[in-house]
């Protein structure tokens, strides 16, 4: 029998780590939410089912609306109906938010709709670095094998290591961080963090994130910033510097940081949003993550018609950049090629003067 429980006002501490056990996910970590948000007036539903957690949702109301704050978690279904059914008829709300999420359930109780608005590459980790590589490609693994083997051998001071957030230089975080900027004007992309997402960034990996450090003759050529979050490594910043694009040194040391956490027990590496071709070839499995939307009422549907036709629109424009994007890793012909120009073009645009507004609404 499944039953519902309102915790408010002051959240205890096992409720963070049983939100990092269900679903880690950095967006509703506590370190992610202090940075970020901060806890006030955060309340929380947890779901039992015979006795047992079997889920958490965490949520602020704010202008009669219950906004989720489980984002990039794969939510249940019929926990998902339970929660919006109780809070419903508990508050004065007229919709129930979720961003960001997975939601499998094929007769939803009230009206709504999703929308399109992210999307991660999870790769399942095995029990062991050599299983790892076994599971790779053939061509994959033998790239990977020659790439490291012509760094070892052209600098023998290459090296890489891991480094706990609490050990990390903060100039070391924001030489990566200019690596990875340099990266996106070099593909004409607007850099994704601004000095004040750095700030937190670094404030972030301080409590709960790692740094994987590429070095050649004692300088940074590649690094990986990521966050921990129970068996789950988040992947926050990727980035080389171009003077090794021939040596994929960015993949080789995503790769070797995923290696690294495998030996420690990890259970899932994420490479978040963003198609790449290394992440499919680092066995990134393609998870769609939509904005989902409940209403009280049709009549609270039709008043928020405007709201919802807004977020329709933008999570299509999204779903066709991303089939765009797709079928320029594969397909090299003219028309394609011009298609990725106008594209770029476009998208740079579009960031520089749409990204602040709509930051509040997704997470791109």
């Amino acid at each position: 029998m499944n039953r519902v429980a309102l915790l408010e006002d002051s959240l205890p501490a096992w409720i963070w780590s049983s939100l990092n056990e269900l679903y880690g996910s950095m967006y509703c970590s506590l370190p992610w939410i202090m940075a970020h948000e901060g806890t006030c007036e955060l309340n929380a539903a947890v779901i039992y089912q015979n006795d047992l957690i079997s889920s958490v949702f965490i949520y602020r109301c704010t202008a009669g609306k219950l906004r989720v704050i489980n984002e990039c978690a794969i939510l249940r279904g019929e926990d998902v109906e339970l929660f919006v059914a109780h809070m419903f008829s508990t508050r004065s709300i007229s919709s129930v938010v979720f961003h960001a999420v997975e939601v499998a359930t094929d007769r939803p109780r009230f009206p709504g709709y999703r929308a399109f608005c992210s999307e991660d590459f999870v790769i399942q980790l095995p029990g062991s670095a050599e299983e790892y590589a076994k599971r790779l490609g053939a061509a994959t693994r033998k790239n990977i094998r020659r790439h490291l083997n012509r760094l070892e051998r052209n600098h023998p001071s290459f090296s890489h290591r891991v480094v706990t957030g609490a050990m990390v230089e903060e100039w070391q975080i924001r030489e990566i961080v200019r690596l990875n900027a340099a990266r996106m004007h070099e593909k004409n992309v607007v850099p994704m963090l601004d000095e004040s997402e750095v700030s937190k960034l670094i404030q972030l990996v301080r409590v709960s994130g790692e740094v994987g450090i590429v070095t050649i003759d004692g300088a940074i050529r590649a690094g990986s910033i990521v966050v921990c979050v129970g068996h789950d490594v988040i992947s926050r910043v990727l980035a080389h510097d171009p003077l090794y694009n021939e040596d994929r040194l960015g993949t080789l040391c995503c790769y070797l940081t995923i290696c690294d956490f495998i030996k420690r027990g990890a259970k899932r590496f994420h490479l978040m949003a963003g198609p790449a071709a290394y992440k499919g070839a680092l066995l990134g499995e393609y998870r769609p993550l939509y904005h989902v939307v409940r209403y009280r009422s049709w009549q609270h549907a039709v008043m928020d018609a405007p709201d919802a036709v807004r977020n329709l629109y933008i999570g299509k424009l999204l779903e066709t950049n991303r089939t765009v994007l797709g079928k320029l890793e594969h397909d090299t012909s003219l028309p394609w090629r011009t298609a990725c120009r106008l594209l770029r073009t476009w998208r740079t645009m579009w960031r520089r003067k749409e990204r602040p507004a709509l930051a509040a609404r997704f997470r791109l």
